[in-house]
């Protein structure tokens, strides 16, 4: 019994932008730079696919080739446009004093009617100490001492198209007989969120730029605050009686924070040959401001919780006897995972000394006996690239990992194995 299965996809993307910029200098002091431009985006695909029942010949897969009924035939057409106008403004007096204005002015499709537009503004302010008058019998060995601090907002428009369209499904062969036969029919609109719009996030940054001994040596540090707002999360519950999907609202928030060093070493030891080496090393971690979870629930996200984190059972070893194992099935402490047990299975922990193990109604305040065993985020990612050049011969090589990740993972997937 053989089936065709077929699908073909064509998309369309075109990508236009333009922009011209203009810079001036006012007596060797001010020193100006603007930047204007435009870009458009737009995005067309056509899909179908379908599949038919007994192919005669499977050296000829076709669906004329095909005698069994059409299983499935569907298509999709979609249509996603973006246009935006943006900005920059940059001053610097004789480069000590450092000012950048930039913004955003973004249009998408994706989003409601009334809600597509947004403005997205940062700016950046510095102070390159190395060019200070007191800082002169220094710069042989601190070429650059930049502190710097930027406040900045971009706008994120990627989800799935028509989401505040009420659109009707076209079915067909209702499940009742009208008149001798079974009609074609039309479902119900879905629910919409009218007021679909982008989710902001705006980011604090402070940092510092060392260049050291002739510009050999480079050190660059950075820590900053994103703070995400206007995220899609679910809205409030209705009655099921309504008979449809709730849409999503912009009515969560996340904020993140993070640091990241780079340190690296850039020489030429003749004309022939050169070398660099560099380390970086950063950290971030990501935290639930605010969702719409009343009980808090923890089968979703909910208010205070760190993005990745895992929970799980805590372990006290293995079953040693067969009367422990007839214990623990007479009392039913582990009741709540099996009815039967024994030596050499595994023993969890009670948390909360109740009596028996189990997660409570698994929300926040009542997790019986679950616990946050890991998380799924790297923390302490680091990498290190080494690199040189002899004539017309050039290496480099990466290595790249974390400190925290593999052991919260191997925690974590050693305790829900042993559920399994």
């Amino acid at each position: 019994d053989l089936h065709l299965c077929d699908r073909r996809q064509r998309q369309m993307c075109i990508r236009d932008s333009a922009y011209t910029s203009y810079k001036s200098s006012l007596n060797d002091r001010h020193n100006f730079s603007v930047m204007l431009g435009v870009q458009y985006e737009g995005e067309k695909s056509e899909k179908i696919e379908g599949r038919k029942n007994d192919i005669l010949n499977d050296n000829v897969p076709s669906f004329s080739t095909s005698t069994g009924n059409i299983h499935s035939l569907n298509d999709e057409l979609t249509h996603i446009s973006r246009f935006g106008s943006f900005f920059r403004f940059g001053y610097n007096y004789k480069e000590k004093y450092l000012l950048e204005v930039n913004g955003r002015y973004d249009g998408s499709s994706v989003l409601a009617t009334g809600h597509r537009w947004g403005f997205f503004p940062s700016v950046s302010l510095g102070w390159n100490v190395a060019r200070e008058k007191f800082f002169e019998n220094l710069t042989d060995k601190i070429s650059n001492f930049k502190i710097r601090g930027s406040w900045g907002s971009l706008g994120n428009q990627n989800i799935n198209p028509y989401q505040d369209l009420a659109l009707l499904g076209i079915k067909s062969n209702l499940a009742w007989i009208l008149n001798g036969s079974r009609p074609i029919y039309v479902t119900s609109p879905n629910l919409v969120n009218t007021l679909l719009t982008w989710e902001t996030a705006e980011t604090l940054d402070f940092g510092v730029d060392l260049s050291l001994l002739n510009n050999r040596l480079n050190i660059t540090g950075d820590w900053y605050q994103r703070n995400t707002r206007d995220r899609l999360g679910p809205a409030e519950a209705l009655p099921a009686v309504i008979g449809a999907d709730i849409p999503k609202k912009n009515n969560s928030e996340l904020r993140t924070n993070g640091w990241e060093l780079a340190i690296s070493w850039r020489d030429r030891i003749n004309e022939d040959f050169s070398y660099s080496v560099s380390a970086m090393i950063y950290d971030y971690y990501s935290t639930v401001t605010k969702y719409n979870n009343p009980t808090n629930i923890l089968s979703t996200d909910y208010t205070g919780k760190r993005v990745g984190e895992i929970w799980g059972y805590t372990t006290e070893g293995l079953i040693q006897t067969q009367e422990e194992a007839d214990q623990i099935m007479q009392s039913g402490y582990q009741k709540f995972f099996h009815s039967v047990w024994n030596t050499g299975d595994v023993k969890y922990a009670d948390l909360n000394n109740d009596g028996v193990v189990n997660n409570g109604k698994n929300t926040l305040e009542d997790h019986g006996d679950l616990s946050v065993i890991g998380n799924t985020t790297p923390r302490y990612q680091f990498s290190f690239t080494l690199g040189a050049e002899y004539k017309n011969f050039d290496f480099s090589m990466m290595w790249q990992g974390d400190a925290t990740v593999s052991y919260t993972h191997l925690r974590a997937h050693e305790t829900l194995m042993n559920l399994v």
